[in-house]
């Protein structure tokens, strides 16, 4: 098994292996060990894993490490780390076996270091859950309210099977009065060519026939003839996670991806790194309503501590009380709750982009995180001309191969959305420009279906290029678009620009952007986890 140093600078390998459904990422709890969790950081296939809990004397530790879900199962080793000397980060003791066994997306079981069967659930902060909802002893928190701008896009059974888009503001949500039903229904949008018409989506959760499920219906309202309402995707309700939902249609896989209400202040969440600093760093989840750190270091003696804070990010910036706990109990001891350390921390967290932040604690002077850059393979040829490289570094260019999913709607226009498109990027190439500059170029063909048009084979091409444009001061990527109406085309059209945004915007797993040509909401990009047959 692949051994991993939490928060060093390193990469790891890609290697993809899906099923549905994918673990939430974020802060997970054990129901049975209060003061104890895991934060799970979860790049397709590849899941960081930080465990914060006590030893048998009481006092704080954290393991960590990273691994490959395979069939449901995280299987790998976590280790202890201590501070030998300043700046000098080593493992403690032989490494701990760990595996996690997902039966959906938001429960697990665990076995660590030789306890087995340790319940754990994905923590339901910042998050209002339907209290009434209990189909089929289900419990009453499994389902989040999705209330909110969600992107749904498919992803085809087959390699180069058409993908589809769907951009939906759940605005209204109801649950029956014995509890068996939960519905949610979109802001419903005018119809091109038909102005008396409203499209809607709809999300119904309850038992059918044998099984419990949540079913995403696109439909017209009035109906005319030839107005079928349209199945998008089939949900487990375990599988509906406060960010991110995992289904299936009669194609293929479908996600969904919730845009969050406030998109500047929109950090990437999972783990990152105190830039220079090995072996130290923090968690970051992030929900609709709020955040929460952990932040781990080591004390005066170089033993492992961590601390934590919660709060809601206000103008870019989180700032929350940060505090310790110790006399908690090992996962392996007698049930002991934990006590918070009378001494607190003022925490400063401020985004300087969904990559970077600078973090200061008590006024003490800044300290820079970025997000680490695992799980996805990365381009190490960052950009040049980047101002903020001389505190964070060098941004290293992922690579975006695979399926992704993009939407530029403004919901709050009340017009019906651009369905968004679902790209495949194909071809990757990391060349040196005239100027010297360092440019990545990530091809795309792709299939405009939500105007209904079909390709022959393709009708549209669309690239992302990261660079610095025509001397500009600060790295930027732009999506470009280009038609094509005949394969056979001696001279296409020239690409014209989309979408632009910033490169330590681009994380690899997410894009923001802004649109152009007059068309200035913000593009949204969600990679689609990988197929499990695609190596």
């Amino acid at each position: 098994m692949r051994r991993f140093v939490f928060l060093a600078a390193c990469g790891i390998a890609h290697s993809a292996h899906a099923e549905v459904p994918l673990p939430a990422e974020g802060v997970w709890r054990f129901p049975a060990s209060n003061g104890s969790g895991l934060t799970l950081d979860v790049r397709d296939r590849t899941v960081g894993i930080g465990l914060y809990t006590y030893d048998e004397d009481g006092d704080s530790v954290w393991y960590s490490g990273a691994g490959q879900l395979v069939d449901g199962v995280l299987d790998t080793d976590l280790s202890l780390y201590r501070e030998t000397a300043p700046g000098v980060v080593e493992a403690v003791g032989a490494p701990r076996e760990f595996r996690l066994t997902f039966s959906d997306s938001t429960h697990a079981t665990l076995s660590f270091d030789g306890t087995n069967n340790i319940a754990t659930e994905h923590l339901a902060f910042g998050a209002d859950y339907m209290s009434g909802w209990t189909p089929q002893g289900l419990p009453a928190h499994a389902l989040p309210d999705l209330r909110g701008h969600w992107l749904f896009a498919t992803r085809p059974s087959e390699a180069m099977g058409l993908s589809s888009a769907y951009d939906v503001e759940f605005a209204v949500s109801s649950v029956s009065e014995d509890g068996r039903t939960a519905l949610f229904r979109s802001i419903d949008y005018p119809v091109d060519g038909r102005p008396d018409a409203l499209r809607t989506y709809e999300m119904r959760c309850a038992p059918f026939e044998a099984s419990t499920r949540c079913d995403l219906v696109a439909g017209i309202l009035p109906v005319e003839s030839g107005d079928v309402p349209r199945l998008v995707g089939s949900f487990d309700p375990r599988d509906l996670s406060p960010n991110r939902a995992a289904g299936t249609d009669e194609f293929g896989d479908v996600f969904g991806f919730r845009i969050p209400a406030d998109v500047q202040a929109a950090p990437q969440p999972g783990i990152w790194q105190i830039v220079g600093r090995n072996g130290s760093g923090m968690t970051l989840d992030v929900r609709e309503n709020g955040a929460a750190v952990g932040l781990f270091s080591y004390d005066a003696e170089g033993n492992a501590t961590w601390s934590l804070a919660q709060g809601p990010i206000v103008q870019n910036t989180l700032a929350a009380t940060l505090t310790a706990f110790s006399g908690g109990s090992c996962l392996a001891c007698e049930q002991q709750d934990p006590e918070a350390q009378t001494v607190t921390r003022a925490l400063s967290l401020q985004f300087v982009s969904a990559t970077r932040a600078l973090l200061v604690i008590d006024n003490a002077d800044p300290i820079t995180l970025v997000l680490l850059p695992y799980g996805t393979g990365y381009v190490q040829s960052p950009m040049e001309n980047d101002p903020l490289e001389i505190d964070f570094g060098p941004h290293p260019v992922p690579r975006l191969s695979g399926r992704w999913a993009f939407t530029q709607s403004d919901v709050a226009t009340q017009r019906e959305p651009d369905a968004g498109v679902a790209l495949d990027f194909i071809d990757h190439e990391v060349t040196p420009a005239d100027d010297g500059v360092h440019a990545a170029r990530i091809s795309a063909r792709a299939a405009d279906i939500a105007r209904g048009l079909v390709p022959e084979p393709f009708n549209e091409q669309r690239s992302l290029d990261c660079g610095t444009f025509g001397g500009a001061a600060v790295a930027t990527c732009e999506m470009f678009y280009r038609a094509v109406e005949d394969s056979e085309i001696d001279d296409p059209p020239a690409f014209e620009s989309h979408a632009v945004g910033d490169l330590s915007d681009l994380s690899g797993t997410r894009y923001i952007g802004t649109g152009t040509g007059g068309l200035d909401a913000t593009v949204w990009g969600f990679q689609l986890p990988t197929a499990s047959d695609t190596p």
